[in-house]
């Protein structure tokens, strides 16, 4: 059986503590009970509510493991950043095709202008499309 570890959360050192088991308690303190357990939300990401100088938050359990164990491997749920990431607009990395895809994003327009091997070149085919859009209004 694993032995319960706890270590102050960020911010509110002093007010709350999380366990390496993913609890999270408040520290004695007039306002509250000491030492009692918070409860946690039924979602599949686990959320509680800290309070500190009369605000509250809503803060996921998960990164707030990640922040107060960092030797531990902690899901935090997070969508890793993209292998790439383009300086021009309307350039994007396709790491399926492993190439840069220039492409149209509007609210309800996704329109795919192409795969090119040079950044720049996609670049260039997302501007020319882009004017033309502009031109004929349709967007």
């Amino acid at each position: 059986m694993e032995t319960e570890t706890w270590r102050a959360i960020c911010g509110y050192e002093g007010i709350y503590e999380v366990s390496n088991l993913g609890r999270v308690r408040s520290l004695e303190r007039i306002v509250t009970i000491p030492g009692k357990i918070k409860q946690l939300s039924n979602k599949s990401f686990p959320h509680c509510l800290l309070s500190k100088n009369g605000e509250t938050k809503n803060k996921s359990v998960r990164m707030i493991m990640a922040e107060a164990f960092p030797e531990m491997s902690v899901d935090t749920g997070r969508r890793r950043m993209p292998e790439r990431v383009s300086s021009y607009k309307g350039v994007y990395w396709s790491k399926k095709k492993q190439k840069w895809e220039a492409a149209i994003k509007a609210p309800g327009i996704f329109r795919s202008l192409g795969f090119f091997e040079d950044e720049k070149d996609a670049s260039e085919r997302w501007e020319e499309v882009n004017a033309e859009w502009i031109r004929y209004g349709w967007y």
